[in-house]
């Protein structure tokens, strides 16, 4: 029987949010991991971030989702309230987090040190002994030599490095609490523009936390823009702008960074011209009253065959709206002929088909057309069938995964594309048997979006878990995605 209930309020032992909060970043250490567990246990729901869960009762904290969101926007709410030291917190926040990242990395360092200071010698001789010996006898007494020091080396090693890393605030309550009240801030990490400007430094080892929050942040951080552009301007065949949301958000209602962002979709380079097409991606309308200029330059930048990959994804966040952009997305989206392109490698070749990589981003890019449920449907039943996935990082949600994510974003007016789908699932049933094959879970979402309409899969979703989930619990859970969609089709 539970014996701890859930606790979703924002105070502890009588002490308000905004209390904790400061001793988080207070300079007495036992004060900021005690406002590390309190602050944990916030924002999970719970009274302490050590509760033991096992004793929750779960079905009441399952009554409450959200704890999360909620924490994120009371610790807002209290940054932001009269008389909140802000700017002092937000200062002491940055560089609480700066200086247990760097503790963190100098513990890493250290333990490498160790390792390689007390294997490279011992290692040496064991191989000059094993060069020396003259029968195998000699070279089994060798090896067994080293097999007992190895066996030896990770015993002591596991204990030397439990006492280097102990003590490290980046692993405990204090240092998991700074980040989820970082991330959960916004605007409010302005009051600090120098500390960001710190994070943002490769050398930080934080630059990924700030990009997020200058995302967060949006136009009220446009002044960060030109430090961001020069990172854009040095993209490489190989290299991702990490950047492209950050500038994105901030500029999109500022001329000049609009106007640069516009200004590199003509660059001689292939990879700025894709860095500059992720950031117009993202920062979406009004773009600073410029979008027709925009789409135009898009539309350009996507006429077959000299397709720019990157400016198809743009162009519909866009022209979402418009005609002209919906006509070209059909288009790439629709079956193509193959175009081969070699990549040569020193040791080997790299052959794939340019037209299906176009297709594949222009798939998912659909998803903007919303309006355009009617026209954007063929195409997405058709691709079910006749579209080859070439990213294995689109596969993790199953068979035609990219398809099924792009459809689940249309809701009940992705109907039409049901009946494949239950046909689909039919095969899947019957081959899963023999050859254990996963539920395909972007399908499955696809049709918790889809809802009622769905309801000519319902059938197969129902026998699917008769047959494979014998044990189950005849009481459906949200939280198991075949389900959540039986659930969803039911308008349970």
């Amino acid at each position: 029987m539970p014996t701890v209930r859930p606790d979703f309020s924002f105070d502890r032992e009588g002490r308000p949010l905004s209390a904790w909060l400061l001793d988080l970043v207070s300079e007495d250490a036992p004060a900021r991991l005690k406002a590390g567990e309190v602050l944990q246990g916030m924002q999970f729901g719970v009274p302490y971030g050590h509760t033991e869960l096992d004793d929750l009762d779960w079905d009441e904290h399952g009554r409450n989702p959200g704890q999360a969101e909620r924490f994120a926007a009371a610790a807002r709410e209290a940054v932001d309230a009269p008389g909140f030291p802000r700017p002092e917190f937000v200062r002491r926040l940055i560089l609480y987090r700066m200086m247990i990242h760097a503790d963190w990395v100098r513990r890493v360092d250290e333990t490498q040190y160790r390792a390689a200071s007390e294997s490279g010698e011992y290692i040496k001789r064991i191989g000059r002994r094993l060069e020396a010996a003259g029968d195998d006898a000699e070279r089994a007494e060798a090896a067994r030599r080293l097999c007992r020091w190895f066996c030896a080396s990770v015993s002591r090693g596991v204990k030397a490095d439990q006492a280097i890393y102990e003590g490290a605030e980046a692993m405990s309550p204090a240092g998991f609490a700074a980040g989820l009240v970082f991330d959960a801030l916004d605007v409010a990490l302005l009051s600090d523009r120098p500390g960001l400007r710190l994070m943002l430094d490769e050398a930080s080892g934080l630059r990924w936390a700030a990009l997020q929050a200058l995302e967060r942040i949006g136009p009220p951080a446009a002044d960060f823009a030109p430090e961001l552009m020069p990172r854009l301007d040095d993209q490489t065949i190989d290299r991702w702008f990490d950047a492209a949301r950050a500038l994105g958000s901030i500029g999109r209602d500022d001329p000049a960074t609009v106007d640069a962002l516009l200004m590199r979709l003509a660059s001689p380079s292939a990879e700025i011209r894709g860095a500059a097409a992720a950031c117009l991606a993202w920062a979406g309308t009004p773009l600073a009253g410029r979008v027709d200029e925009a789409v135009d330059l898009l539309l350009e930048a996507t006429r077959p065959p000299s397709v720019d990959v990157g400016a198809i994804e743009a162009l519909a966040a866009l022209g979402r709206d418009r005609e002209g952009a919906l006509a070209r997305v059909l288009d790439l989206a629709s079956p193509q002929e193959p175009r081969w392109v070699v990549v040569r490698h020193p040791t080997h070749d790299d052959r794939f088909d340019e037209a299906m990589r176009h297709r594949g981003v222009a798939i998912a890019a659909l998803r903007h057309f919303r309006s355009y449920a009617d026209r954007v449907m063929p195409i997405l039943v058709d691709a079910i069938d006749s579209f080859e996935e070439y990213d294995p990082d689109e596969s993790y949600g199953g068979d035609h995964a990219r398809v099924c994510e792009t459809l689940a974003e249309f809701g009940p007016a992705a109907a039409p594309a049901v009946p494949r789908l239950a046909t689909y699932l039919e095969s899947w049933r019957e081959r899963s048997a023999d050859d254990g094959m996963p539920l395909p879970s972007a399908m499955l979402r696809a049709l918790r979006s889809i809802g009622p309409s769905a309801i000519a899969a319902l059938p197969v979703l129902e026998a699917i878990r008769l047959e494979h989930y014998e044990d189950a619990s005849p009481e459906l859970d949200r939280d198991e995605p075949l389900d959540a969609a039986i659930l969803a089709i039911r308008g349970s």
